[in-house]
């Protein structure tokens, strides 16, 4: 094999900003702006098949806010959108007739959607917590160096990312003494 000498100085600028403003003492508005970069990895500086791209992603989120005693309901509307994205997906190899041939490409994905999440607390010892995410997340503008079509997956749900996913738990609350202590499943 051939050598590659490659150098790459990796740097990244994460950031957030954000408002709240409370109405009342039981409702309140907020918002919030964010950046993630994800520098190259030393398995992606080692590659050789293409030069290799940070991964950065922009999130807008802006939301209402609900609280009374223990009890509170947050609804958040949010906007992920991640430029440049490197994917792989495994390919067929016409050579060896197996699904083995691992293609890189270049895009974005976006993400938006709703979340709510709460908590409603029956008196001094159970509450019942949970959210529910309503998404709709999409691979967007692949492209590939080597020209491999990018059709099937272009538009398409990004991979392990569900479009409605939630929990729910619920909490005991109670002393033992003088301390407090919490079971949850």
């Amino acid at each position: 094999g051939a050598f590659v000498n490659n150098r790459y100085a990796p740097q990244a600028t994460n950031w957030t900003a954000g408002i709240n403003y409370d109405l009342t003492h039981h409702f309140g508005a907020y918002a919030r702006i964010s950046q993630l970069e994800i520098p190259i990895t030393s398995g992606t500086a080692f590659g050789t098949s293409t030069v290799p791209i940070a991964s950065k992603a922009r999130q807008y989120e802006v939301g209402l806010k609900a609280v009374s005693g223990r009890s509170y309901l947050y609804l958040t509307g949010f906007y992920t959108k991640f430029d440049p994205l490197n994917a792989s997906f495994i390919a067929y190899n016409p050579v060896t007739g197996r699904n083995d041939q691992a293609v890189t490409f270049v895009g974005t994905a976006v993400t938006k959607g709703v979340e709510a999440d709460g908590r409603l607390a029956f008196g001094r010892t159970f509450s019942l917590a949970g959210s529910v995410t309503v998404g709709d997340p999409q691979y967007k503008n692949l492209v590939n160096n080597v020209g491999a079509d990018p059709s099937a997956v272009n538009g398409k749900q990004i991979i392990r990312e569900p479009k409605v996913y939630g929990h729910v738990r619920p909490t005991v609350d109670f002393d033992i003494g003088t301390t407090h202590a919490s079971l949850y499943g």
